[in-house]
């Protein structure tokens, strides 16, 4: 768990970046993101 973690340091920036624009693609295509999916990254202090 500490590799991950350690691998991780620094990228949380680079993953909330891909996460957004993965959530904006997907409404851009008509689908509706559950709000439990933006809780849930909201609450990792993703979005």
């Amino acid at each position: 768990m500490q590799k991950v973690l350690d691998f991780l340091k620094g990228k949380k920036r680079y993953i909330a970046a891909v996460a957004v624009g993965v959530i904006a693609a997907v409404q851009y295509l008509g689908i509706e993101v559950p709000s439990w999916i933006k809780l849930a990254l909201a609450s990792v202090g993703l979005q």
